[in-house]
């Protein structure tokens, strides 16, 4: 399918179902998910070879597979197009930093691009860090040969703009998973402000799930709340803030001082105050 030097880029074949198997126990290691891999050599025989469920590229470097991409296409009911989910990349660890992971993954590109399809989707665990960087910097650099024939008369022009970074939350049916919750608890019974204390223990959630990157935490906060209360975030979000100012207000004595300077400053018509006739 495509070569760059010793290292080999092929579409995978029937024949290669035990070797796609290992590729799968392999990242399934690396991502401390080995327990969870149930797949078989008959069953991706079935499914990704006869039923053509999902494609695979192999990565050979000198004649030895060294890497995989197992992808898929999705559809788009919004755009109308199809998609491109990239399921799995990998690269054995003592092939790594030689380039043979962006070939995989521009190769999968070139492939969407050809396809036409609007957009490349990837899920990554949020405590890969070296993932989590290598996709943001692919997200970013251009096709290393240029842009595959017809890529900017194609509506697929804009696919390196409409990739979508999802990050797992790892910390699933853990302690931690447990803390957001008890933080709130805690600071509504020694606080008694049950509002504000609410909210910080949904941003101690986002912290836990951004792995402390406090604006990735921000943007994952506001992002599921709107995917769970639709076009309401906006006016949510502002009485929120606007509560935790008056609150605020309030602990700090202003409105008390407020209050004191206009019973002050403030004096009522004469009409009003004087006493009835009589």
């Amino acid at each position: 399918m495509g070569a760059q030097g010793n290292f080999v880029i092929r579409k995978a074949e029937k024949k290669d179902a035990c070797l796609v198997l290992e590729f799968i126990r392999k990242i399934a290691e690396y991502e401390r998910m080995s327990r969870q891999v149930v797949a078989t050599r008959e069953l991706l025989e079935e499914f990704v070879f006869d039923r053509k469920a999902a494609e695979v590229l192999i990565g050979e470097a000198e004649g030895r597979p060294v890497g995989f991409a197992l992808y898929f296409e999705n559809f788009s009911t919004f755009l109308g197009r199809t998609g491109l989910h990239l399921e799995d990349l990998f690269v054995d660890p003592d092939q790594r930093g030689k380039g043979y992971g962006k070939q995989l993954f521009q190769a999968v590109a070139r492939i969407a691009a050809e396809r036409g399809c609007q957009r490349l989707e990837w899920a990554c665990l949020n405590w890969n860090q070296p993932s989590i960087d290598f996709y943001h910097y692919m997200a970013r650099c251009p096709l290393r040969n240029g842009p595959p024939s017809g890529w900017r008369e194609a509506p697929s022009r804009r696919l390196w703009k409409n990739r979508k970074l999802r990050r797992e939350l790892s910390m699933d049916a853990t302690f931690w998973a447990l803390m957001p919750p008890v933080v709130a608890i805690v600071l509504a019974l020694i606080t008694k402000e049950v509002y504000v204390s609410l909210l910080i223990g949904i941003l101690a959630g986002g912290l836990f799930y951004a792995n402390f990157n406090v604006l990735d935490a921000l943007e994952t906060t506001f992002t599921i709340m709107g995917e769970r209360v639709g076009s309401n975030t906006n006016i949510i979000v502002f009485l929120v803030l606007l509560g935790m100012l008056v609150a605020l207000m309030s602990k700090s004595g202003a409105s008390r001082a407020y209050g004191s300077w206009a019973s002050r400053s403030i004096k009522p018509s004469g009409a009003l105050c004087s006493p009835p006739p009589g």
